[in-house]
């Protein structure tokens, strides 16, 4: 009965994780679509042309798209 209820318990985890990850995330998504976007951004704040909350601000406005 315990190793039933084992073997159960791990199909149903394994079940769940392999969902999580067939859904992409909106980032993901959307560097298929625009590839340069996200990238000239994260660019930008490296270099320090940007600061963090213009940042933050850009990229939030991407993800929404």
């Amino acid at each position: 009965m315990i190793g039933f209820l084992l073997i159960l318990g791990l199909a149903i985890y394994f079940i769940y994780q392999s969902g999580r990850r067939a859904v992409p995330s909106k980032a993901a998504v959307f560097e298929e679509i625009y590839p340069g976007a996200l990238a000239i951004l994260n660019e930008r704040f490296a270099r320090g042309e940007i600061g963090e909350e213009e940042y933050r601000s850009r990229n939030n406005q991407i993800l929404k798209h």
